[in-house]
């Protein structure tokens, strides 16, 4: 299994039986419904006894401990807890579980107090040394937290939990992301068709893979592989464990963790093929439970607990020969490694950052995540990636996207939707400018009038609404700048002819940057005025106008280009956008005419290729007049048939991407 229980239940259990008066039905039915480990029915019935019978020590303390080992619903178990404190039972079980939620809640001072407590007091044996260790562990935790109270990664970084569509009440980590977000596969612990039974292991679902394709901003209900996707339709789940578990960085091997151990799929003729164990130099018979591939394909770096390890899980890595086979795994070293567990590393684009998770070295929770460079001789000290990263509970599964602007990792922190769920992290302070499918456009109407409002203004109106975190400014398709006085100034100096502004909203529950874009043409300034400071600005925001139809005499005529699918004349959303776009141009500027020409790739005959391309030429020309654009503003629309792009690159994905290109309508505005 990909995470292992974290506590040894080591504890005896003090239930011995309930007396006839207890045995009702809801007793029974609880009970019976534990045992079958269906923990979240069995919790129900619990509830329900315990409403009639609050002082039915006994039930209480089963319903306290499965809260917290089983279920790890620490909000649930901790009122119940307390009350089996006031028993006359051996306590050190529920006084640990106590002591574990006040750090989980970040009341570090009573947390410290318990977890001294035990460190001092309870006797250490076989049963009990788990309970010693990890109180030791706690108090670190909790003198690293008291330490490094203010190390965040950035102020700009924000984490948003993937939602109800992707994660459940049970389990969920180890997000799998193509390179443009277009899916998320994943790992759960929830009740399927392939997993009716808990696991008698740890009485929790096996691990199930799942897969969700992403819409707009949001993703979509997640479903149990085999997916709607035929292609990967060879990658199954069974009775038994598996989990997807990482993407060579070509998109083209797809890593999987079953039968205790770590096997491939490779993409072939458009599907993923049955998987194949790894190379038996790699893992051997090994438990392996995660690996990364460089960006070249001739290293591995994988999580292991090999003999010889410095603890439990170690990273280790092998590297592909010349004769395509692979050396054997060799452990990174103490540097990285030590006596706790190390796991999910993930190598940078360049090769020389590790990413992986660590219960062991010093940081603000069970398991935290860091970052090890190196320089070619030996790697560097871990660094603790801090706080939003980071929190108080289990951190791991890092899978950032290869230029690290965003990412995916799982948590069990507080105020999750289950036990571990998926959570998706972004920056503010980065610029998306051609990244407008992967935003929330509140506005669709982008082109602000330079005429009736200045450009100045407004954005000072905007940056002082208290709803901007950042703007952006793209000036002359050149320039980019978050530097307001810098873009005033250009303005003023006359130089600026085109300017594209990003208004970033505030959202700390998005998952995408949600995100206004505006298209400036020849902006015009306002007198000078002092900029006001974001900390004073009222809360109530102003809005540009995008109404105006004010005639500019001075319109440049412009080309734009839409995309379509393979084999389609549909609009989609993101042509949709800019159609918008085009047709706020239209509004706003009266001397603008449209010249619409549809292509299309060379796969299928000629003939059809006309026909495909007229359709598309049509569809966009139908969009126009049903945003009210006259059809004597349609100058011409027409059906060019292929378009032949050269291809500078040999292999197929290339091909691919150039026949992309030739799928679209290219839509001129002239002047009449």
């Amino acid at each position: 299994m990909l995470i292992r229980a974290f506590y040894s239940l080591l504890f005896v259990s003090f239930c011995l039986g309930a007396s006839a008066q207890y045995e009702n039905n809801e007793l029974t039915a609880a009970r019976k419904k534990r045992d079958q480990g269906l923990f979240m029915e069995a919790a129900t019935h619990y509830k329900n006894y315990l409403s009639q019978s609050p002082l039915a020590n006994e039930v209480n303390e089963e319903f306290a401990e499965m809260l917290f080992f089983e279920l790890r619903d620490y909000e649930q178990a901790y009122p119940y807890l307390k009350k089996v404190l006031t028993y006359e039972v051996d306590t050190i079980v529920y006084y640990y579980a106590v002591a574990k939620i006040e750090h989980y809640n970040e009341n570090y001072d009573e947390a410290l107090r318990m977890y001294t407590a035990l460190v001092a007091n309870v006797a250490s044996n076989k049963e009990t040394k788990w309970v010693i260790d990890d109180s030791k562990r706690g108090i670190e935790c909790i003198n690293y937290c008291k330490a490094n109270k203010g190390k965040v990664s950035s102020p700009d970084l924000k984490v948003a939990n993937l939602g109800d569509h992707v994660n459940s009440v049970y389990e969920e980590y180890v997000p799998v992301v193509d390179e443009k977000e277009n899916f998320i596969m994943f790992t759960s612990r929830r009740r399927n068709q392939f997993n009716q039974f808990p696991d008698i292991e740890d009485d929790r679902y096996h691990e199930d893979m799942y897969m969700s394709k992403r819409h707009g901003h949001v993703f979509d209900t997640a479903s149990v592989l085999p997916y709607e996707y035929t292609e990967i339709k060879d990658v199954q789940n069974t009775k038994e464990n598996e989990s997807l578990v990482s993407l060579s960085p070509d998109g083209k091997i797809l890593f999987i963790y079953k039968e205790g151990t770590l096997w491939k799929s490779d993409y072939n003729a458009g599907k993923w093929a049955e998987p194949v164990r790894l190379e038996k130099q790699v893992i051997s018979k090994d438990y392996a439970n995660h690996v990364s591939m460089t960006d070249d394909g001739k290293t591995l770096y994988f999580s292991s607990e090999k003999k010889g390890s410095s603890g439990k899980l170690d990273i280790y890595k092998a590297e592909k020969k010349s004769d395509g086979t692979w050396t054997s795994a060799e452990n990174i070293g103490t540097t990285i490694n030590t006596s706790g567990n190390e796991q999910s590393p993930n190598i940078s684009a360049d090769g020389k950052t590790l990413y992986f998770s660590s219960d062991a070295l010093p940081g603000f929770g069970g398991y935290d995540i860091y970052r090890s460079v190196f320089d070619g001789k030996s790697w560097s000290a871990p660094e603790n990636l801090g706080m939003p990263f980071n929190s108080v509970a289990d951190d791991v599964f890092f899978y950032p996207k290869r230029d690290n602007s965003e990412g995916f990792f799982s948590s069990n922190r507080k105020d999750g939707i289950g036990n571990f769920d998926i959570y998706r992290f972004y920056y503010l302070d980065q610029p998306d400018f051609g990244k407008q499918d992967l935003t929330v456009i509140n506005n669709q109407d982008t082109t602000l009038s330079t005429v009736k409002q200045t450009t100045t203004k407004w954005i000072r109106e905007q940056m002082n609404s208290g709803e901007t975190a950042k703007m952006f400014f793209r000036v002359n398709d050149t320039l980019i700048t978050s530097d307001y006085k810098k873009v005033e100034e250009l303005v003023k100096s006359g130089v600026v002819k085109k300017m594209d502004i990003e208004q970033v909203k505030k959202c700390d529950t998005c998952v995408y940057k949600s995100t206004n874009y505006y298209s400036v043409i020849n902006p015009v300034a306002e007198k000078d005025e002092p900029l006001v400071s974001n900390t004073t600005a009222n809360n109530t925001g102003t809005t540009a106008s995008t109404t105006n139809t004010t005639s500019s005499t001075t319109a440049e005529e412009k080309n734009f280009n839409i995309y379509f699918d393979f084999n389609k004349s549909d609009i989609t959303s993101v042509s949709a956008q800019q159609l918008d776009e085009i047709v706020s141009l239209l509004n706003s500027n009266e001397v603008y005419a449209s010249v619409l020409i549809g292509y299309a790739d060379q796969q299928g005959s000629e003939t059809y290729n006309k026909r495909l391309s007229e359709k598309r030429a049509k569809a966009a020309a139908a969009y126009l007049k049903g945003k009210d654009i006259s059809k004597k503003r349609i100058k011409k629309t027409e059906g060019a048939g292929e378009l032949v792009l050269p291809v500078h690159c040999p292999d197929k994905a290339c091909e691919d991407e150039q026949d992309a290109k030739s799928r679209k309508v290219e839509i001129r505005l002239i002047t009449k």
